[in-house]
């Protein structure tokens, strides 16, 4: 029992790393989307597409160059081990459920925590000789409804 709770405890500790590892790798997306817009202000294209990739014009060399390099950091620091933690989950829960996924998984080993928990003790209660009576369980209405109303 011990085990299982010490592994529950790990797991949500992980869990953490992974939301800030989700949160870290989209804002240095962010930043360096901006940073590469940025330096594309300060290219200047013909009008013909092929032209265009031959012949762009840099109209603030320096500028130009401190928003690649900015753009280039934020890349980099998403391969930072927290930002790229979240890859693998993030994969994973198909990138837009990432969140859900997560809280959902959350919320299982929070159970399953508790669940341990509350065996141990009874476990720790019977060594003793002292009785614990196992958790009892509560059902809950939270619609709002009075019994007999809801259903027609």
């Amino acid at each position: 029992m011990v085990d299982r709770v010490v592994a529950a405890v790990w797991r949500l500790r992980r869990l953490g790393r992974v939301e800030t590892g989700i949160f870290a790798w989209e804002r240095f997306e962010e930043l360096a989307e901006r940073a590469e817009r940025e330096a594309g202000g300060y290219e200047s294209h013909p009008g013909d597409f092929l032209i265009e990739i031959v012949d762009t014009t840099i109209t603030d060399e320096k500028k130009h160059e401190e928003a690649l390099s900015r753009a280039r950091r934020m890349r980099g620091e998403q391969e930072d081990e927290t930002a790229t933690l979240d890859r693998t989950f993030a994969r994973d829960a198909d990138r837009a459920n990432a969140f859900s996924k997560l809280s959902r998984y959350e919320t299982a080993i929070e159970r399953q925590l508790y669940r341990a928990l509350h065996e141990l003790e009874r476990r720790q209660a019977a060594r003793r000789g002292t009785g614990v009576p196992p958790p009892q369980v509560v059902d809950v209405d939270v619609s709002g409804i009075p019994e007999g109303e809801g259903s027609g």
